[in-house]
């Protein structure tokens, strides 16, 4: 070969310029890429067409010929690939010698100093240089240690930086400096789903996902290999979509290199766009992409190091979060507040967009929560959605697209605008296991990143931390909550015994005084010291052994006692009581199982009350006793009298303006008389016991309604009730109190016949009649027993008012004088007129159908419009036409009173009935 050489070179002087052309093609066709590229770098003549970039095209003179080829020879004896020094003809050597200016340029000390060229051969180079080439060489020297101080200090200053942001755009300057480049780009890729990032750059938007049809020949540079390409746009791979992308930046020239890590794994790609000064070369040369490729090796170990250190800095930040976190938690025990807190921890934590914590409501199949960070609650079924699948199975979710999993609702992003892009989601799990709500963590910040198992293990070490406070502060709340009910149970009951009149005492086992509701009524007050501290023997006295042989008997267990007008002896004053004693038990231990721990159970609870031996005890032991002392004075004797007929303010209303009104009064009231019609045949049929319990059920609806009414039940007479409204104080609507009672009742007695029915007892009926005028009120009896009741005829024609109601069929009549007071207030009809004994005219009645608030249906106005006119014509004896407008009234409603009067009428046409004279007709019946 290199005799060949030798004789191309003795004979290229020789060469006209077509052969010498020729010649050069022929080497530049068997050199190597790299070689290729070097030439073409040196001689400034790439050609724009790409089909043309390995011809060279040589138009100069025999010494510029020469010039070249002694270029070309250089390159050509320098093997950079297998990095020993091929051996020059003697020729050359010399032309070399003699023209030694010619090749001493940058390109040669780029092959020289990146190849393992001896550094003799170097310093050989060196000495036959003249002063010129040697300069040259100095200034590369020079220049490329400037470079490399540059570089190392950058990476010290990325070495030195805290935020790993920060270092990618220290490392992206040092780049674009060394190359001196206009534009650069740090892109990484991501691990996890390939996407291409922009994570510094001098044009790009930061953070942008970058598709791969944006980069130049991305395939080529994701596979390994580095691009450095002149004319850009005259590329074959330069497409449209790079055209878009690139178009501003007007790219001459780009140089990529590609960041492998250790796995042969790109992780990043280093862009720099079009050279920055004019006078360096228009394109990046091989010394550029030597540096690039260096800064690549050297960004690995760097991230590396980041990394590593933003691990370690997030870590010792994630712990003092977590510190922070559990310090707060720890001292917040309402669930609302904590909840907050351990959502804006966990995104914090996490650096997340937004954070769920949903609690598990087992009751309803439900998980609730606080929108995120919000104050609005939300609940969701158990079993939907992300969150409900993983309260369902405990299984942890970690989904990098939502949208591709089918659990994920899209509804709530289209509602809201929110894109959902990643989910982290985890149970939270008491000390029990038992799952008891789920953390829900959407959006891994930046934008491109997802979650990853360690962010799992975070959260999982959180989620742990978590439950176990939300589980305290549910239990702080249970026990408040039991405490508030307690305090609630206790203040009620303390309202109870000073709202009840009766004095109230409650003794210990020891027959000490523990509480007494009303002290000042007894006069115990100058004894409460010594009552608390003494049993009830000593502070009782030998005055009142009867009250003390009754508690001593209490105490042993012989049950409750009751005792009716006794006198006891307290403070000097002779009191006439009732009252009761009630023993207080509490269990014994179940761990007392031997009799002697239980013999000697009992005998630490009930050891001095006097006359009680501790064989005497109960299976149970007392724990005390409640007594409850009625003071029954005259006042509260009259009080109890009139209890039993009046309302509690009513009977207060009397003992407070004294008892005039118990004396006698003259007054103009309302009478009500409700009977059970044929009760007495009914009862005949049935046993004496479901008798009385039947008629114990209707009274208690018949008194309930006389008392809501303010009225006042003056007595019972079998199957009858009276009430009375208006004694002993008058009002202007006793009548309408009167009939709203009636009404009342009649809805009473539906009821109970719907419990009779059910108990297969017979159906009940009720009459009530009504009766206004002046009547005689007052205590009357003897002195053993008194009784509030009324005198006067309003009495006597309630009572014959309701015998008419059986007659007619209706259930509440009312005579006229009441009818004139409410007939603004119910629907009424007018039945009759009717002779009263006692009374030389008769008296005309009305039903009273229902409220003037409820509307009456059609049938039935109809059927009183047939009735008003045939009693019209029952008047006025045409009892034909009469009987036809009643039969009308029965076909329309099954009227009841149209009925009765149809049936007089036909009678008196069939002369069943006679007459009184026309003179003596006084249009009445006889009833």
């Amino acid at each position: 070969m290199h005799a060949a050489i030798q004789t191309i070179w003795s004979l290229f002087g020789s060469m006209d310029d077509g052969q010498r052309n020729l010649l050069l093609k022929g080497l530049l066709a068997r050199s190597s890429t790299k070689q290729f590229e070097l030439l073409s770098t040196l001689l400034f003549q790439r050609d724009d067409d790409t089909k043309l970039r390995r011809e060279v095209s040589v138009r100069t003179s025999k010494h510029r010929i020469k010039h070249l080829w002694s270029r070309v020879a250089l390159l050509f004896f320098f093997d950079t690939h297998s990095g020993r020094d091929r051996e020059m003809p003697k020729t050359e050597s010399k032309f070399l010698h003699e023209s030694h200016s010619c090749y001493m340029n940058e390109h040669l000390y780029i092959k020289m100093l990146n190849s393992s060229y001896d550094t003799d051969a170097i310093v050989k180079q060196m000495e036959i240089a003249s002063e010129v080439p040697a300069r040259t060489m100095v200034e590369f020297l020079a220049t490329r240690c400037h470079k490399m101080h540059n570089i190392i200090l950058s990476m010290r200053n990325v070495v030195l930086e805290s935020d790993i942001e920060d270092s990618l755009k220290t490392l992206l300057k040092c780049a674009m400096t060394a190359v001196d480049c206009q534009h650069g780009t740090l892109y990484t890729v991501e691990s996890t789903n390939g996407d291409i990032i922009a994570r510094s750059s001098s044009w790009r938007r930061q953070e942008a996902v970058v598709a791969e049809s944006e980069i130049f020949k991305a395939a080529l540079l994701l596979s390994g290999e580095a691009v450095n390409e002149y004319n850009v746009k005259l590329s074959d791979d330069f497409t449209d979509s790079h055209d878009a992308a690139y178009g501003p930046l007007e790219p001459a020239c780009i140089l990529s290199v590609p960041i492998v890590a250790e796995n042969s794994k790109v992780v990043g790609i280093i862009e720099v766009i079009n050279k920055a000064r004019r006078e360096t070369p228009p394109f990046f040369t091989a010394e550029d992409e030597f540096v690039l490729k260096g800064l690549s090796s050297v960004w690995i170990l760097l991230l590396n190091h980041l990394q590593l250190r933003a691990q370690a800095l997030r870590k010792s930040d994630d712990v003092k979060i977590l510190l922070k976190t559990a310090s707060l938690m720890s001292s917040e025990l309402d669930l609302g507040d904590l909840i907050k807190i351990i959502m804006q921890a966990a995104q914090e934590l996490l650096k997340a967009e937004r954070c769920s914590l949903f609690m598990l409501d087992k009751s309803k199949g439900e998980l609730w929560s606080t929108v995120a960070e919000g104050e609005k609650e939300i609940r969701i079924p158990m079993r939907k959605g992300i969150a409900g699948h993983v309260a369902s199975t405990g299984e942890i979710l970690n989904i990098p697209n939502a949208y591709n999993d089918r659990r994920f609702n899209r509804s709530v992003d289209l509602k809201t605008g929110f894109k959902t892009r990643n989910i982290l989601c985890m149970p939270l799990r008491n000390t029990r296991g038992d799952i008891i709500g789920v953390t829900q963590i959407i959006n891994k910040l930046p934008i491109s990143f997802t979650f990853s198992k360690e962010d799992e293990m975070l959260l999982g070490a959180f989620s742990s931390l978590a439950a176990v406070t939300i589980e305290k502060s549910l239990l702080f709340q249970q026990l408040q909550g039991t405490l508030e009910g307690t305090n609630r149970t206790k203040n009620f009951l303390s309202m109870i015994l000073n709202s009840i009149t009766n004095v109230v005492m409650t003794l210990d086992g020891e027959g000490r005084l523990v509480t007494v509701n009303h002290p000042s009524k007894l006069g115990l007050e100058p004894m409460l010291a010594t009552m608390k501290v003494t049993g009830f023997d000593y502070w009782l006295g030998k005055e009142n052994h009867v009250l003390i042989n009754d508690l001593q008997r209490v105490y042993r267990g012989e049950g409750t006692v009751q005792a009716q007008n006794c006198n006891i002896y307290i403070g000097g004053e002779d009191i006439n009581v009732n009252y009761t004693i009630v023993k207080m038990t509490e269990l014994i231990p179940s761990n007392l199982s031997n009799a002697d721990s239980t013999e000697s159970y009992r005998s630490r609870q009930a050891s001095t009350a006097s006359g009680r031996a501790p064989s005497d005890i109960d299976s149970t032991a007392v724990a005390g006793v409640v007594l409850v002392i009625e003071d029954i004075s005259k006042e509260k004797r009259v009080m109890a009298t009139l209890g039993r007929y009046m309302s509690p303010s009513l009977v207060s209303r009397v003992m407070a303006e004294g008892n005039a009104v118990l004396a006698g009064t003259r007054q103009a009231i309302s009478v009500l008389f409700a009977n059970l019609r044929g009760f007495a045949a009914i009862a005949d049929k049935m046993d004496p016991t479901d008798v009385v319990a039947m008629l114990n059920q209707h009274y208690a609806y018949v008194v309930d309604a006389i008392a809501q009414e303010s009225g006042i039940l003056d007595k019972y007479m079998g199957d009858t009730a009276m009430g009375v409204f208006g004694v002993p104080y008058p009002d202007p609507l006793d009548s309408t109190h009167a009939v709203t009672a009636a009404l009342k009742m009649q809805v009473g007695i539906k009821d109970l016949n719907r419990r009779n029915a059910i108990m297969r007892r017979p159906e009940l009926a009720m009459g009530v009649g009504i009766a206004t005028g002046p009547v005689v009120s007052g205590n009357i009896g003897c002195s053993k027993r008194t009784e509030f009741t009324v005198i006067g005829e309003a009495a006597n024609i309630a009572r014959q008012i309701q015998n008419a109601t059986k007659q007619f069929g209706v259930g509440v009549a009312i005579c006229d004088q009441t009818h004139a007071a409410v007939r603004d207030f119910f629907h009424t009809r007018e039945l009759d007129s009717i002779m009263v004994k006692g009374r030389l005219w008769p008296i005309v009645i009305y039903e009273v159908v229902s409220p003037i608030s409820l509307e009456l249906p059609q049938e039935v106005l109809a059927s009183f419009i047939c009735y008003e006119l045939g009693l019209r014509e029952y008047r006025a004896q045409n009892w034909s036409v009469a009987m036809t407008h009643f039969r009308k009234a029965m076909q329309v409603a099954d009227d009841l009173p149209s009925k009765t009067l149809y049936d007089r009428c036909k009678g008196l046409l069939e002369g069943k009935y006679q007459l009184p004279a026309p003179d003596q007709w006084r249009l009445n019946w006889p009833h």
